[in-house]
């Protein structure tokens, strides 16, 4: 973070102005800033522009030089430069790192959320790619090399204790007000198909073509005339909360035995 005399927005240089310069001197800055991060110097904000030989109109220039959208910058010492913006009342009670920030607009809220909750640990997707390739080599079903990508992931991916304990325990990771139903509305023929279990493939005949499982247009489209005015996702709605149902009984019955 760099130094700076008081609470400022900056916004990205223009087009039309010329950036070069501007980067260099962004450059010497960034060097600067490792400096004290390193040293823990305190140095007033006029001594640190005679170190860089720059006008404070320079030093503003050369940190917009480096910006996509508009950004609040606070007030920073030398001696400051490490520390994330933060809050004494949420410091004192959550008592961990944290790094508090403006928002501005709310793409730039809803990109950094994306980012954050989707990142990859760096060097993941070269290991899954050659995993991936791996597999492609041997003489493998879809189950096995699906089954060999999966332990590479799950053996290759950096998680904190604490979640590596919900994963262990079977503990929600997340938590939602809303259920959200995945309908797949692509053309029949594309529609990913269930193959029905071995007990019930060997009670078919020899020369039936029913050995895919009835999906929810499939039930949907046999459904009692009394729900014929129903929309389609209620009837999956319906369809998931009797399914749910009918699993929570089962283990009941399960246990009692």
């Amino acid at each position: 973070m760099p130094v700076m005399p008081k609470i400022m927005i900056l916004e990205p240089l223009g087009e039309d102005e010329d950036k070069e310069p501007e980067r260099e001197r962004l450059s010497a800055i960034r060097k600067q800033m490792v400096y004290y991060s390193k040293n823990k110097l305190d140095v007033a904000f006029e001594e640190m522009l005679t170190i860089l030989n720059m006008t404070k109109e320079n030093y503003i220039s050369a940190i917009r030089s480096s910006l996509k959208k508009p950004q609040v910058f606070l007030k920073r010492k030398s001696t400051e430069v490490n520390i994330n913006g933060y809050n004494k009342d949420i410091l004192h009670l959550f008592e961990s790192n944290m790094d508090l920030q403006f928002v501005l607009e709310e793409y730039g809220i809803a990109s950094y959320i994306i980012r954050y909750v989707s990142k990859v640990d760096s060097g993941l997707s070269k290991i899954l790619r050659d995993a991936a390739s791996d597999a492609k080599k041997g003489y493998k079903s879809i189950r096995e090399k699906f089954r060999s990508i999966a332990n590479v992931f799950l053996n290759s991916n950096f998680m904190p204790a604490q979640e590596a304990a919900y994963h262990l325990l079977s503990l929600p990771l997340s938590k939602c007000s809303r259920k959200v139903i995945y309908i797949n509305t692509s053309p029949r023929e594309e529609r990913a198909r269930m193959l029905k279990t071995n007990a019930d493939l060997r009670c078919l005949n020899e020369d039936s073509t029913e050995v895919y499982m009835k999906d929810l247009f499939e039930k949907y489209s046999t459904r009692p005339e009394t729900l014929v005015g129903w929309k389609t996702y209620d009837w999956h709605n319906l369809f998931l909360n009797m399914y749910q149902l009918e699993e929570k009984c089962n283990l009941m019955r399960t246990i009692l035995i």
